[in-house]
């Protein structure tokens, strides 16, 4: 049975995985520094930023169209000589995830009053096999309507930021991830305990 478990989890990160091509790529950041917990299991992350799915979404903001950007957490656990054996993560993008976004002088650049329609992304437990990997969306899904795309707009938990193509400074976006280890564990597996902090990317202003 636990078998079974594992292979519906893989089949979903994979048909997650082919559902998107590089070709919608905004920003690909750099891999977090690998952390180990107590128990010898290694995991690191990174950003990554995509355009929206189709149709294209867009809001109204302040005389505006804003452009809804997907962004994910990527997630590995590599083989630090440890164990082979399989790692869990109870994945919440509202409680356990904070982003963050500065200037190029990493001077924080205040959120923005952003209107939002949809559900709070639900929380989940991910499992990931040894020298494997999985991407996880990690934006709050802010609801839309369809119209012209003047600014791209990045929602999360930490806050929302617009940006617009006529913008003067530049944009990083980094973020902290450290998972609850109070939720009961779903398969039995390790569950990892840790820190990570994913590094800075930049979200260019022309996302077209």
């Amino acid at each position: 049975m636990r078998t079974s478990k594992v292979a519906l989890v893989l089949l979903a990160s994979c048909q997650a995985l082919f559902g998107q091509t590089d070709t919608n790529l905004v920003a690909t950041g750099e891999w977090s520094t690998p952390v180990t917990d107590g128990a010898g299991y290694t995991l690191r992350a990174r950003i990554l930023v995509y355009r929206p799915l189709a149709p294209k979404p867009a809001v109204r903001n302040r005389g505006r169209f804003v452009y809804h950007a997907r962004v994910y957490v990527e997630l590995e656990h590599p083989f630090a000589g440890a164990w082979y054996r399989p790692v869990e993560i109870y994945f919440d993008p509202v409680e356990d995830l904070r982003f963050q976004m500065q200037d190029a002088f990493d001077k924080p650049i205040p959120s923005e009053a952003v209107a939002i329609r949809g559900r709070r992304p639900e929380a989940s437990w991910v499992t990931i096999p040894c020298d494997a990997a999985v991407k996880l969306r990690a934006d709050l899904r802010m609801g839309s309507q369809n119209g012209r795309h003047d600014a791209l707009t990045i929602g999360t938990r930490g806050g929302h930021w617009i940006i617009r193509p006529d913008a003067t400074n530049d944009f990083f976006l980094s973020a902290q991830f450290s998972p609850s280890t109070n939720q009961p564990s779903a398969f039995g597996y390790h569950r990892w305990r840790g820190t990570l902090n994913l590094p800075k990317v930049k979200i260019p202003r022309d996302y077209r």
